[in-house]
């Protein structure tokens, strides 16, 4: 399985994600964006930005942890995932996530399945900024 995982605070791209993850061998790519948008905050204002905090050597060591779960449970052949860290503008991509299988349906899951873990278990925190007010997210 082809991997790439990163966390930056520089920003990827559709086309670095797809020439990745495209091979004579894929039948599929199930291709995630994460965007910015402009909620509501709940002090009042909007969201103009997100800032991105994150633990880096853990979030490697259990990015590594999830992938040979991954590999586990799902044939795929390529996974491309990149996160954005610090300042982040509404509008703006803060996740990549893109998994390359011979199959839609193994590439939709496994695609599902790395989000969700990720977001249950990775130690990246966001906050949302206002004009004038800030909010961790949960």
């Amino acid at each position: 399985m082809r991997v790439h995982i990163s966390i930056s605070n520089e920003p990827s791209s559709y086309e670095e994600v797809q020439r990745f993850l495209r091979s004579d061998e894929t039948g599929a790519i199930a291709l995630f964006e994460g965007v910015v948008r402009n909620d509501a905050l709940k002090e009042g204002g909007i969201v103009q930005h997100l800032f991105y905090e994150a633990h880096i050597p853990m979030v490697h060591a259990e990015t590594q942890r999830l992938l040979e779960e991954l590999q586990t449970h799902f044939p795929i052949q390529a996974i491309y995932f990149h996160h954005l860290i610090g300042k982040v503008a509404v509008g703006s991509t803060s996740i990549w996530l893109g998994i390359a299988a011979k199959h839609r349906l193994e590439a939709f899951e496994a695609q599902t399945w790395f989000l969700n873990q990720f977001k249950k278990c990775i130690p990246i925190w966001k906050k949302e900024m206002g004009t004038s007010s800030e909010n961790w997210v949960i």
